[in-house]
């Protein structure tokens, strides 16, 4: 077990507690799973982006709505919404002209 720890940067206690997951039985260990606390509030915070709002002024906005978790956890929220509208599609044309000049 120590030796497996090494090997996967994983601390012994945590492979120890999934060798004795296997040992009773169950197949896949899993990961708990969390419930995401700004889903509720998705549309909330697309409104307000929406309205070119900044992360802090979103965070003021869904504090008091009754929204309980942290300005990090906003942000992180908003980034992966902006990640997600910066795509950029290749457009191929025939070689000779720019299109835009034919």
């Amino acid at each position: 077990k120590a030796q497996i720890a090494r090997i996967t940067g994983h601390d012994w206690k945590t492979v120890d507690k999934v060798f004795r997951r296997l040992e009773s039985g169950e197949n896949n260990p899993q990961s708990k799973t969390r419930k995401n606390i700004v889903n509720s509030y998705k549309e909330d915070i697309l409104e307000l982006l929406e309205k070119r709002l900044r992360g802090v002024r979103i965070h003021e906005e869904l504090t008091a709505k009754g929204f309980n978790g942290s300005y990090k956890t906003v942000k992180y929220h908003i980034k992966n919404i902006r990640r997600k509208e910066k795509i950029f599609v290749r457009i191929h044309t025939e070689r000779g002209l720019p299109s835009f000049l034919c």
